[in-house]
């Protein structure tokens, strides 16, 4: 009777496992906002500017792109398609960041700096060209907070 016992406890266990091993995946400073799926209008978006698009990656349907700001990374493609694009950017770290944008005659950055946990948006038309993203606020773009974008 005690191996009936043991083996119904191993079904337990392994959905036990999983259960927690999704719940470490949707907690990562990947995890794709809920806002790239359905844009909403965003009072922190302001930007025109002119990057395109790239093989590599290309925005949403809706032209929306997923952006995580983290102790010290960012995390978002880092080739996309040129035309009008919406960065949906959130602060999946424990400190203060923002997010900026610079090349082919753009420069644009949100207008406050985003706490733990909160999400953003910035439109911005891209063409093509190469761009700097990074994390303006003092000492972050150093530690790591920056990369190259390519938009064909």
């Amino acid at each position: 009777m005690r191996r009936p016992i043991a083996l119904a406890a191993v079904p337990f266990a392994l959905v036990l496992g999983v259960a927690t091993l999704v719940a470490a995946q949707d907690a990562s400073p990947t995890a794709t906002p809920a806002a790239c799926a359905t844009p909403a209008a965003s009072p922190a978006a302001t930007p025109d500017a002119s990057p395109v698009a790239s093989p590599v990656a290309s925005p949403t349907a809706s032209g929306c792109v997923a952006v995580s700001l983290y102790e010290w990374g960012i995390d978002m493609p880092d080739a996309l398609a040129a035309g009008p694009t919406t960065f949906v950017v959130t602060n999946a770290g424990e400190a203060e960041h923002n997010f900026e944008i610079e090349g082919q005659g753009v420069e644009e950055e949100l207008p406050r700096n985003l706490k733990p946990g909160e999400t953003a948006e910035l439109r911005i038309d891209l063409e093509t060209g190469e761009y700097e993203v990074y994390c303006p606020v003092p000492g972050h773009k150093e530690a790591g907070m920056e990369l190259e974008l390519t938009v064909r």
